[in-house]
């Protein structure tokens, strides 16, 4: 995965990177729901405000949801989790 910003906006590209699966694990209803306001451009704060939770809370998710999809940044949790379909935008 790379990132590359053009002006104020930035462009995820997927290579491949060998068999997907083997790093795909099923995430939860709410980790699904915290990585598509993530990839919708909000900040931990703002989806907590959102869903009625800690920012301690949002972290976790995301963390569990990175670790689940063997992601080491939030832009690559998302970006694995459109690849394997577990979020849409």
């Amino acid at each position: 995965m790379s990132c590359t910003r053009v002006g104020d906006e930035t462009i995820v590209t997927l290579r491949p990177c060998g068999d997907v699966q083997r790093w795909h694990e099923e995430l939860t209803p709410r980790e699904a729901e915290v990585l598509r306001l993530v990839a919708a451009g909000l900040q931990s704060g703002d989806i907590a405000t959102s869903l009625g939770v800690s920012m301690s809370t949002i972290r976790t998710h995301v963390e569990h949801a990175r670790d689940k999809l063997g992601a080491t940044t939030r832009a690559e949790a998302v970006a694995r989790a459109l690849a394997t379909g577990q979020i849409t935008l």
